[in-house]
């Protein structure tokens, strides 16, 4: 579903009920052709020659690179989610002021299986997903058709079933293949470039198989940036950044130039 200008309860309830929304035209596609520049040449120039203060990640099989800290690395471009389309929407669904984690990262060529965002703390133990006020969410902005995100509604309500998995993986000693989990009532989210899906951190999902491609319908490199934000309960958030993976960081890198943008979009910086 594509957020229109709509009530917080109708909002809450589509949300509720299926648990992301689609949002249309995030970034204009000037911006999107701007960005793609950008990541591709910088990973390009790291792939030639290294530079470890940047912090990309070349070293899995699973993706070309990822780049943890994304916002907090270049500040410049934090303007990407201090915009309407996305702050309206989020500022709706979780209140004022809603806190952002520093836990940006943009995926390169990363085409993921099923999973959700909280089977790695379920399985260490971290419970609070489950408190009945807790809300935390990833917000993915996506820069081609293609290759976004496919989703199973509804299952953010549902127990985790890949957190039986993991722990059976770990008891038996064999691999766990999440692509052997399906469900009749998964759905391909029809992404363009500069669309972003918000997503309860608890829904399961997995990368779209489509076909990365531009909008002049020409194949292409798929490429993504996700951040995640949270009700402002600071031990829901302390929770969940006391928990880190995938690079997040505690740094304070640029964190003031971050926390002043976003103090004029009506949010918090972690």
């Amino acid at each position: 579903m594509m957020v229109r200008m709509e009530s917080i309860s109708e909002l809450e309830d589509k949300f509720e009920r299926d648990g992301f929304v689609l949002v249309r035209d995030v970034l204009t596609k000037q911006k999107v052709r701007f960005l793609r520049e950008f990541l591709i040449g910088t990973l390009e120039r790291h792939e030639a020659m290294p530079n470890m203060h940047e912090g990309i990640q070349t070293d899995s099989i699973l993706y070309r690179a990822i780049w943890p800290n994304f916002y907090q690395i270049n500040p410049d471009w934090f303007d990407i989610f201090c915009n309407a389309r996305i702050v309206e929407p989020l500022h709706r669904l979780l209140g004022d002021p809603f806190v952002l984690t520093r836990d940006s990262i943009v995926h390169w060529g990363y085409f993921s299986v099923w999973h959700t965002d909280t089977t790695t703390s379920e399985v260490a133990g971290k419970l609070l997903h489950r408190d009945p006020d807790w809300r935390m969410l990833t917000v993915g902005i996506y820069l081609q058709s293609g290759g976004g995100l496919c989703v199973v509604p509804g299952s953010h309500r549902e127990p985790d079933p890949f957190v039986e998995m993991r722990k059976n993986r770990g008891a038996t000693g064999l691999p766990v293949d999440p692509e052997q989990w399906s469900s009749p009532t998964e759905i391909n989210i029809p992404t363009e470039p500069g669309d972003a899906v918000i997503f309860d951190m608890r829904l399961i999902h997995r990368a779209s198989n489509m076909i990365p491609m531009t909008s002049a319908g020409e194949s292409c490199e798929k490429l993504a940036i996700f951040s995640r934000v949270s009700r402002n309960i600071p031990n829901h958030v302390a929770d969940y950044t006391d928990f880190q993976f995938n690079g997040g960081s505690v740094g304070d890198r640029n964190l003031p130039k971050l926390r002043e943008l976003a103090r004029q979009y009506g949010f918090l910086v972690a």
